[in-house]
């Protein structure tokens, strides 16, 4: 070696070839739509498990257990209040899990669960109104909200409201243009069946068929068959539920005497004395949204 040669110039790392990248270097490519489908796909696993794990954690409220009792009497044939409770499509949702799936506590919650999960699925097939990234986007944030997991945790018909809700705007947008009677019909008992699955129904079913209409204002007045379609259904999805599948007649002027007035009551009458509750919900319950 010379005595005026450095070390470095004999340095065998020191190439001028350019650096390999190692497995951990490379960057990994999801095309967009497949990583939408995964986000979708994660956000199904997520409602599934924050609302089916450990339902029969904790024993039914009070408000539970009335339904729950009422609907297991039902499926029995046992003593029901001719009112149902002020929620008919609650307890008739709830019965028709415990005719399925037995008399255990946690087949109630079960009833709720499932249709958690299926408001999820509805929020997806929005896409095609909304954008395939943003129904995505809305049904893993739904999939994650602590108000719409406990709602569908509890048996007080309020993930109901959301579920018909999204059917009634759905099914409205879908027969926008088209000669069937399906999707009148089925907006109209959807209508009929969120009247009566919750006090606050009836201002949901307006709040839906007017967000339907700022969402997709039609250009013309609907065809009068379509009209009649949904209105038929309407009156006999509501007639059906309020006596039970006709089982009950009495229970037809009794339960939606107790709609009007629970809603009146616990709900109305009262607005405005808690008016800063649901800022204080979005700010602890709801990080994501806000």
């Amino acid at each position: 070696m010379s005595r005026d040669a450095t070390l470095e110039s004999h340095d065998p790392w020191n190439t001028d070839d350019e650096p390999r990248l190692s497995v951990l270097d490379r960057g990994l490519v999801i095309p967009l739509v497949v990583g939408r489908w995964m986000v979708a796909a994660a956000a199904v696993v997520i409602a599934v498990l924050l609302r089916f794990l450990g339902l029969d954690r904790f024993p039914y409220s009070v408000a539970e257990a009335d339904i729950a009792l009422a609907a297991h009497n039902l499926v029995r044939g046992e003593s029901v209040p001719d009112n149902l409770l002020g929620m008919p499509f609650a307890v008739d949702w709830t019965a028709f899990f415990f005719f399925a799936g037995g008399s255990a506590d946690s087949v109630g919650r079960v009833a709720m669960a499932t249709a958690g999960v299926i408001a999820v699925l509805a929020i997806l097939g929005s896409a095609r109104w909304l954008g395939g990234r943003n129904a995505t986007a809305a049904a893993l944030v739904a999939a994650m909200s602590p108000t719409l997991v406990a709602a569908s945790r509890r048996i007080d018909g309020g993930i109901l409201l959301v579920v018909l809700s999204i059917v009634i705007v759905g099914t409205i947008l879908l027969g926008r243009g088209r000669e069937t009677l399906a999707w009148p019909a089925i907006s109209g008992a959807a209508t009929g069946l969120l009247v009566v699955a919750h006090p606050l129904g009836i201002p949901a079913a307006a709040l839906a068929w007017i967000g339907n209409y700022l969402l997709d204002r039609p250009r013309k007045v609907a065809r009068r068959d379509a009209m009649l379609a949904g209105l038929a259904a309407g009156i006999g999805t509501l007639v059906l539920a309020t006596t039970a599948l006709l089982s009950r007649p009495a229970s037809f002027a009794a339960s939606l005497g107790e709609v009007f007035g629970s809603l009146w009551g616990d709900y109305l009458s009262n607005i405005g004395s808690r008016w800063y509750m649901p800022a204080f919900n979005l700010i602890l319950n709801e990080p994501i949204v806000v």
